[in-house]
């Protein structure tokens, strides 16, 4: 492999063998990059991955960023649900040109936590569009709604609270596709507890090893805190919490990697 030196806002990459191996790269260009990270391979986590270094003209070690090749590969750039009159907005940008399937599910019943109940699908979209918020020409009832947006194989869920026939928008209960070695973070759903008890659900997993610490909170109080622990990329890791609590719960998730910290809050409420 060799690069060669190039003025800001553009980069020439000629890509050869390497030793006896050559390696798949996706690279994009950087206006202005001075240090360049390379990834070889791939990372369905969305992550980072194993860095190879290259040797530039001048000798010096440079890195061809490795979240390009994980931004290429997203299905979604953002989505959204949010109040349209009295029904709801479900809006998404897109990271490929794979059509989106968006479905709607209810997942509460008064104070009771239901299993997710699908009210309304939608297939091969490619632009924001509007539901009704009417099933079979009536319209739903009050509750707690998840709307699941699919392209490929990525998946990105929005929130919403139906309440005196209008939607309102709620906290993120899903982490968004990030390219930071955090490749998953998400809570069981919206609304836990309630009649039925049911847990507060965290999962998460990881592109990169890293010390995983959680601590869910209510207020200033803390619910539970996870202790530190070394975790490992690839797995799926699953927390439970039994609890209580009432109102808008906090999860917080620190990851320590490489040197630096992600740190990432989803909001569940109680019933």
């Amino acid at each position: 492999m060799h690069l060669r030196g190039t003025p800001a806002g553009s980069l020439a990459l000629l890509v050869g063998p390497l030793g006896r191996r050559s390696l798949p790269v996706a690279v994009a260009a950087v206006a202005g990059a001075t240090s360049l990270s390379l990834l070889g391979g791939t990372d369905a986590g969305g992550g980072c991955g194993e860095a190879l270094a290259a040797q530039g003209d001048s000798g010096l070690e440079r890195r061809l960023d490795c979240r390009t090749a994980c931004q290429a590969r997203a299905g979604f750039r953002s989505v959204a649900a949010s109040r349209s009159g009295r029904g709801l907005r479900l809006s998404f940008r897109r990271g490929s040109a794979s059509p989106v399937r968006v479905d709607v599910y209810r997942l509460t019943r008064g104070r009771r936590v239901i299993r997710n109940r699908l009210v309304a699908s939608f297939r091969k979209r490619s632009r924001p569009f509007v539901w009704s918020g009417k099933v079979r020409g009536r319209p739903v009832g009050p509750g707690y709604f998840e709307a699941r947006f699919r392209a490929g194989r990525e998946v990105r869920r929005a929130a919403v609270l139906r309440r005196g026939g209008r939607f309102t928008s709620l906290p993120a209960f899903q982490r968004g596709g990030e390219c930071d070695g955090l490749s998953a973070f998400r809570l069981g759903g919206p609304a836990f507890g309630g009649k039925t008890r049911q847990p507060l659900g965290i999962v998460y997993r990881l592109a990169q090893p890293a010390r995983v610490s959680v601590v869910v909170q209510r207020g200033r109080r803390t619910i539970k805190r996870f202790r530190v622990r070394r975790r490992m990329p690839g797995k799926t890791y699953r927390l439970r919490v039994r609890t209580r609590a009432k109102g808008r719960v906090r999860v917080t998730l620190v990851a320590r990697l490489d040197g630096r910290s992600v740190r990432s809050r989803l909001v569940a409420r109680g019933l």
